[in-house]
């Protein structure tokens, strides 16, 4: 039975006061209302779990079961009503979860199943935006192999819709960041098993055949020669024959064709995102790079077109390959060749063209921005700029593809464009908010850009004095090193300045708010910004510095010409040499011992520079000159198993270098974790599980990545012959990162703790008395151990106690009773090191546990605690300061 009409208005009525009751947004319209979620609002619907009402009305009209089941694929002729409520119902799933990513948890395989239903069935419907909400900006797992076929099934089925592209492109990238196993994912089946799908960009010599052509659009090249850049459809692979021929970019005078080629490169785009080397080689077959130029440079392209080969290009032929991010700190204070002159660097000719094509086109960012229909094209461009001035083809003394001379004349057009207040809407038009959000993205965008023109500023400011170092003239002084670099500020004058703060002052978008103050601050900083860079630049070209360069680099140069089969102990004697030059706490001069084997001694007076050069720099130094690749090649080469006694020393001297390397140092954390297997594999060893703490302390970026089945891995070698502390203060690392609490880590490894006592594994090893720990102290020697294993426990017990709620703190507590905690620390035979992690234990897992409510009876263990605490604390102030 069919619900009545007036059901059907109350319905509706409901629907799209839901929509706009999580959505802001000036369109009335609940099915075209687009704009920012209200994010209070949007969980508060989940909370009433709304959408599983709106998945309610989705799937049962259509089940079989029902004794007279609708059709979908008819609904719009048949109910009219109910497929309008249907839209609606998928409108408002859509906005619920737009920008939520923990909201994605709440929709199973099986809802997607019928989306993807819908989908097929009835396209009008809407299911394609609540899916494309679903996967967009999202993290989580939602993504198979079997979505990808089906959205590919579909282009072939509905004759190339741009619509199952976008759903690609949106599972690829996710909250600014590519996501690597989708990108793998999309590019093994749309390029190995779909390259049907696709279209190629292809050159052909002279006029091309009119029977297949929409026009005709020719280029004149260096011979006066005339070729034609055409678009080879669907049927085959590139360099195939029987194709059909459109020229460029006329054939996009059919809308459909333009929309799935547009849909197709900016798919390309978020492939080659993040240095994605395979995918770029697959793009480059379908998109060559000098093609995509050429479109860019001399075709009259649609904003549309034009803003996804700025993408492109940006993704797959300025920040991959081997071009690197040249204007970061690390290049303006070391360089390989530091005694030399820099190499004359020249981008390739290609770039150089797509170079001045930007800054002519960003000449007219003011006008670009006031116009709503060409933000998009806008952004596309300044990213395109910022990645040209930050990358370059790497090697010493390299540059950047835009130089800070072609930067410096679009900066009053930037300061112009963020010195406007016009949004470019109309306060209370549809699509107002839309426009002004895209109008503050932009203008972020700008500040970036700039932001970075600031940086090539520093950069060249970091080569200027290394030039007067090779010119054997003392460090220059800060104004002059003002005088000769072209500086940025200059452009920037009171009023400008007024301006700008004005601006920023009111504006109300975080969006905005943050990229403004961030350059203004920049702005006003002014000399002080430059000389704080300056300062970590000019040590550098100190005596003690350059010295310590010239011995890490011949040290490291002897270890890659050195074979360990031929000279092994040669090789240990670098690898001590190494650790000498990295160890954090350097105390006494170190002898080289680079001459070891008939090469000649380092001089004399290099001797001191170790303590003379700070040790981050010196860790800069050594990253920067590659000693952790000959270190890593050295771990590859030696055995896992069966070391004979001058082997286990080697690794053990390695093991302890990439300890030293890492060592609160994120930048060499990063690098090392992609090796993480070659450390991994030598848990076994005391040493390999110090790097391995070394590695992840206090780097958050690194414990987010570890995963449950690493987790329990270190709990299975931790027990598995005799108990191992150093597991425990690792996993103690994992949890408490730079004074705060991880919680991804600290569930995952409480769980697996719990786990294995549950499965009855001795986990957990416990004194169930006073009396019992004495006998152990007095057995035993402190910090080795199970008594130091049991320490440890301790107190990675109560940091998994931190922050958690009531359940969790009483389970730990079935494991170490409160009161056995008290009869240890009133028991004044025990050392003061023994008692601290109970302090801390009875501090997290008892005291401020509100849901405790047995202290009745533990009054007499805390009041003899409490006897014994004035004669600890005169204890503990006689002790010597701890070793870290």
């Amino acid at each position: 039975m069919l619900p009545s009409t007036e059901l059907h208005d109350r319905l509706l009525t409901s629907l799209t006061h839901l929509i706009h009751f999580c959505t802001q947004s000036d369109q009335p319209d609940p099915l075209l209302r687009e704009g920012a979620p209200i994010r209070g609002n949007q969980r508060l619907l989940f909370e009433q779990r709304l959408h599983l009402q709106c998945l309610r009305v989705l799937s049962e009209p259509f089940l079989e079961q029902m004794s007279n089941p609708l059709q979908l694929s008819s609904l719009a002729n048949t109910v009219p009503a109910l497929f309008k409520v249907c839209q609606l119902c998928y409108r408002l799933l859509k906005q619920m979860v737009k920008g939520a990513e923990e909201h994605a948890l709440l929709f199973n395989k099986r809802d997607i199943q019928l989306f993807l239903q819908h989908q097929k069935q009835a396209p009008e419907l809407g299911s394609s935006a609540a899916m494309q909400a679903l996967y967009e900006d999202n993290t989580l797992a939602l993504v198979h192999k079997e979505h990808v076929i089906f959205f590919l099934d579909q282009i072939k089925r509905t004759s190339q819709n741009a619509l199952y592209l976008r759903f690609l492109r949106s599972m690829v990238y996710c909250s600014r960041y590519p996501m690597s196993d989708r990108q793998e994912l999309v590019r093994s089946a749309l390029f190995d098993t779909y390259p049907e799908h696709l279209l190629a960009m292809e050159t052909v010599d002279g006029p091309t055949n009119s029977q297949n052509l929409a026009g005709q659009v020719y280029r004149k090249s260096s011979t006066s020669s005339t070729t034609t850049v055409t678009i080879c459809i669907v049927g085959r692979r590139p360099g195939t024959k029987d194709a059909k021929i459109y020229p460029f970019p006329e054939v996009f005078q059919d809308e459909q064709v333009q929309e799935y080629f547009v849909a197709m490169i900016e798919l390309f785009a978020e492939l080659c995102r993040g240095r994605n080397n395979a995918c770029r080689r697959d793009v480059e077959q379908f998109a060559p790079g000098k093609l995509v130029a050429h479109a860019i440079i001399e075709a009259s392209l649609s904003d549309s077109m034009l803003a996804a080969l700025f993408d492109l290009y940006t993704t797959a032929h300025v920040t991959s390959g081997d071009h690197t991010n040249v204007i970061i700190a690390s290049r303006a204070k070391v360089e390989s060749k530091i005694t030399l002159p820099p190499p004359q660097f020249q981008p390739p000719v290609q770039i150089q063209q797509i170079t001045a094509f930007v800054c002519q086109f960003l000449r007219n960012t003011a006008t670009l921005l006031a116009d709503p229909r060409r933000r998009l094209v806008l952004r596309s461009a300044l990213r395109l700029w910022t990645a040209l001035m930050t990358y370059g083809d790497g090697g010493p003394g390299s540059r950047a593809f835009c130089s800070v001379h072609a930067a410096l004349p679009l900066v009053p057009v930037m300061l112009e464009a963020l010195g406007s207040s016009d949004p470019g809407g109309l306060p209370g038009s549809p699509g107002s908010k839309e426009a002004q959000q895209l109008y503050n993205a932009c203008k972020a965008d700008i500040c970036d850009a700039l932001n970075v023109v600031l940086d090539m500023q520093t950069v060249q400011a970091a080569h200027f004095v290394f030039s007067a170092h090779r010119r054997k003239q003392p460090p220059p002084a800060i104004r002059q090193v003002l005088e000769e670099v072209a500086d940025v500020r200059v452009s920037l004058d009171d009023a400008a300045r007024v301006r700008l703060f004005t601006v920023c002052a009111g504006t109300q978008e975080p969006q905005i708010a943050l990229p403004f103050l961030r350059l203004m601050f920049r702005i006003f900083a002014g000399l002080f910004d430059l000389y704080t860079e300056l300062r970590k630049i000019l040590p550098l070209t100190s005596e003690h510095c350059i010295r310590f360069y010239r011995r890490a680099q011949r040290c490291i140069e002897a270890l890659r010409s050195t074979q360990l089969t031929v000279q092994p102990a040669r090789v240990q004697a670098l690898v001590r040499e190494l650790v000498a030059l990295c160890c954090p706490t350097v105390t006494v001069e170190q002898k080289s011992t680079v001459g070891a084997g008939g090469t000649e001694d380092a001089p004399a007076d290099e001797e001191a520079s170790i303590r003379d050069v700070d040790r981050r720099q010196r860790q800069q130094i050594l990253h920067h000159l590659g000693s952790h690749k000959s270190v890593l090649a050295i771990l590859q080469r030696l055995p896992v198993h069966g070391l004979s006694e001058d082997r286990e020393e080697l690794l053990t001297q390695a093991l302890l270098y990439l300890e030293y390397f890492c060592y609160e140092n994120a930048t060499n954390q990063i690098t090392i974790s992609r090796s993480m297997d070659l450390i991994m594999q030598r848990l076994e060893t005391p040493a390999g599980v110090s790097t391995l703490t070394a590695l992840y302390r206090n780097n958050f970026m690194l414990c987010l990545e570890l995963n449950s089945a690493s987790i329990r891995t270190l709990c299975d070698l931790m027990v598995a012959d005799e108990p191992r502390p150093e597991f425990m203060r690792l996993l103690k690392t994992l949890i408490s990162v730079d004074g705060c609490i991880c919680s991804h880590t600290q569930a995952r490894i409480l769980r697996c703790l719990f786990e294995k006592h549950h499965n009855g594994e001795p986990i957990f090893c416990f004194y169930t008395s006073a009396e019992q720990c004495v006998q152990d102290v007095e057995a035993r020697e402190l910090g080795t151990g199970e008594l130091q294993y049991h320490l440890e426990m301790v107190d990675c017990l109560q940091l998994c106690a931190q922050q958690r709620d009531s359940d969790v703190r009483g389970e730990i507590r079935s494991v170490l009773p409160p009161e056995v905690v008290l009869e240890i620390l009133a028991e004044p035979r025990l050392p003061v090191q023994v008692k601290c992690p109970y302090v801390k234990f009875f501090h997290h897992v008892c005291l401020v546990d509100p849901e405790y409510r047995q202290w009745g009876r533990l009054a007499g263990p805390i009041l003899a605690w409490l006897h014994v605490i004035p004669g600890e604390l005169a204890r503990l102030v006689q002790l010597p300061p701890l070793n870290t």
